[in-house]
């Protein structure tokens, strides 16, 4: 047998097996059938297995008649521009976890102006949490941070993640003013 016609043969027994039953409406007619009669000139022990020849597609001797399915199929993933991956300080890291951001954006905002340089760093880091926390702090700086506009302007036009381009756009207004 042909690994095509096994494929089919399979794929039909499959669809077979997954169909409902059609639901019965009215019993079925009984309509006589007439069968052929079976040849009496050939008897079970006249065919025998040394008869049949394999044909050119059949597998070799051994190999599998049917080939395994590829259970991985490769995974689409979209392109998505990620910022450098950079290695926080231990403040800036703090911004990130949001059990300690709220201690943090308080240290930065009592450092007051100083606390700019820091934050503007933290706009480059890997993490998204990171960069939305460090935009919440400097909106909380308010015109003191007037320095990390440009920043905030590019996280704000180009960063992948919304929460992170979000806080860049609240920053920018807290800090200029403007809406």
């Amino acid at each position: 047998m042909s690994r095509t016609l096994a494929c089919l043969l399979l794929a039909a027994m499959l669809i077979g097996c997954t169909e409902k039953p059609a639901a019965p409406t009215d019993p079925p007619k009984k309509t006589p059938t007439t069968q052929p009669a079976p040849p009496t000139d050939v008897k079970p022990t006249d065919v025998k297995p040394t008869d049949v020849k394999p044909t050119e597609t059949d597998p070799p001797e051994g190999e599998p008649i049917i080939e395994p399915l590829d259970t991985d199929p490769p995974a689409a993933k979209p392109e998505v521009k990620q910022p450098p991956a950079t290695v926080d300080p231990p403040g800036i890291a703090r911004l990130g976890d949001p059990a300690q951001r709220d201690a943090a954006v308080a240290e930065y905002v009592a450092q007051g102006e100083a606390a700019a340089p820091e934050l503007i760093q933290a706009l480059e880091s890997g993490d998204p949490q990171v960069r939305a926390g460090a935009a919440f702090a400097l909106s909380r700086l308010g015109p003191k941070a007037k320095s990390a506009l440009p920043a905030l302007e590019q996280v704000s036009k180009s960063d992948p993640d919304d929460v992170a381009r979000s806080a860049a756009d609240f920053a920018i207004i807290a800090i200029s003013g403007k809406e």
